[in-house]
């Protein structure tokens, strides 16, 4: 399940932060992306630091840049749910939310890692079926 694939969240930020001051916390490198929270905690977007550098203009901030507000996977999903979300939002990765009422960020799966444990597990069922 994705409860059991997913990671912990290293970074996350405020969507009215400045995309200045997120440029200092999150410098271009550091991370691939960043999960934005409000100030309860819940989900609100992914933000990507390679984009921030980019954006210009004053009084900027995070919430100009997030993605994925509305794309989320659930701790109970099964990987080929998971993978049916990463393809719908078009992501790499998403967090993975307590609930969809709620939205406390429990951690985040990426595609790739999703895909990787898929293919084990088709492989070793592969094995078993074929007696190896």
């Amino acid at each position: 399940t994705v409860g059991r694939m997913m990671r912990a969240v290293p970074v996350t930020a405020k969507p009215e932060t400045s995309l200045e001051v997120f440029r200092q916390e999150v410098p271009l490198g550091a991370v691939q992306r960043v999960v934005v929270v409000d100030s309860d905690r819940q989900y609100v977007g992914i933000a990507y630091p390679a984009e921030a550098a980019i954006v210009t203009g004053e009084h900027r901030s995070v919430r100009d840049i997030m993605h994925h507000q509305d794309h989320f996977l659930l701790p109970g999903m099964t990987v080929k749910e998971a993978l049916g979300m990463f393809e719908s939002a078009e992501a790499d990765a998403l967090p993975v939310l307590d609930g969809p009422d709620t939205r406390q960020v429990l951690g985040l799966l990426t595609e790739q890692y999703a895909l990787r444990r898929y293919n084990e597990e088709l492989d070793r069922r592969r094995r078993e079926v074929s007696g190896e």
